[in-house]
């Protein structure tokens, strides 16, 4: 894994400039990126990568564009407007795979592959919770709830939030 720094949303020409320079040392076959803009930005540098294969990640489906700015809007266009340029695409799902179709993907150049996860991890482990609740001060009678990933809308901040306000208003 090579960090290359991007340093936010405007930070454009530097990281591709670093992106080029990374993958000329590296010399891989394949460069694989995952959404939007990181599939735009491979795109652009492809023809100066000498023969590098390209695979695109579509991690996207089923999304209410009205719920975000200007730039999702048109990198998520822009996207749609370059289905050939990517060797191939890969999607987590079989609702992200109808998706790129809609979008004008052809079909023949999708792959579904699901995220792995490895449930064997996840058993409930009470001495290890009780820990943690210690850790935390939080009382055996006492619930915590919460939500982990990126502020995106598609990741129902305000729904839970919303649900945290029923629930506070029966369970404090």
């Amino acid at each position: 894994v090579i960090d290359l720094g991007k340093r936010g949303r405007w930070d454009t020409l530097p990281f591709l400039r670093r992106l080029v320079t990374s993958v000329r040392a590296i010399r891989p076959t394949l460069v694989y990126s995952f959404l939007s803009v990181a599939n735009l930005l491979t795109a652009v540098c492809l023809p100066v990568l000498g023969g590098v294969k390209l695979v695109w990640g579509l991690r996207a489906s089923n999304m209410d564009m009205s719920q975000y700015d200007w730039l999702t809007r048109t990198t998520t266009r822009l996207e749609c407007r370059l289905p050939r340029v990517p060797s191939l695409c890969v999607t987590n799902s079989f609702a992200g795979y109808q998706a790129a179709l809609e979008r004008g993907f052809p079909g023949q150049s999708i792959r579904v592959v699901p995220n792995g996860v490895d449930t064997r991890w996840f058993v409930i482990d009470r001495a290890s919770g009780q820990a943690l609740r210690r850790q935390l001060r939080i009382q055996a009678q006492e619930s915590r709830i919460g939500l982990v990933g990126r502020l995106d809308p598609r990741k129902g901040h305000p729904i839970l939030l919303e649900a945290a306000t029923l629930l506070l208003a029966t369970r404090p």
